[in-house]
């Protein structure tokens, strides 16, 4: 027997039907609202004064999970996004890989004195000068 699931988007606010989900962060917390393609608009509007003056956080922050929208005909079959490529223990490779070696960064910090282990984890401080004298 075949079974198919439809999943209708309503928007939080006024009932309508809603085009995409949104995801964002404030004071630690993630959420998540489902609105029409009007509300959306209005959510963004709103929050572009301060959005356009802020700064841009990445690594594991509140908001850092996905990009902060799903269209609506996406948010029936949900895909797990591709996983992160693991060493062979199981473990998640470093983020810092992605832009520049982490042998680059300990050479580029031993360089101006910063203090750096040789091995483990680069902390986020070290890799942060990096990518702005970068």
């Amino acid at each position: 027997m075949a079974r198919q699931e439809v999943v209708t988007l309503v928007d939080d606010l006024d009932g309508s039907a809603a085009e995409e989900t949104i995801r964002f962060g404030l004071d630690g917390e993630t959420y998540e609202i489902d609105l029409s393609r009007s509300n959306a608009r209005k959510l963004r509007d709103a929050l572009a004064p301060y959005i356009n003056v802020a700064r841009r956080v990445r690594g594991r922050g509140p908001a850092a999970g996905r990009r902060g929208r799903r269209k609506a005909a996406a948010a029936a079959p949900r895909k797990r996004a591709a996983a992160k490529k693991t060493t062979t223990r199981g473990r998640r490779t470093s983020r810092t890989t992605a832009a520049a070696s982490a042998a680059d960064i300990r050479a580029w910090a031993k360089s101006k004195g910063i203090p750096v282990n040789e091995r483990g984890r680069i902390s986020a401080e070290v890799i942060e000068a990096y990518n702005a004298a970068h």
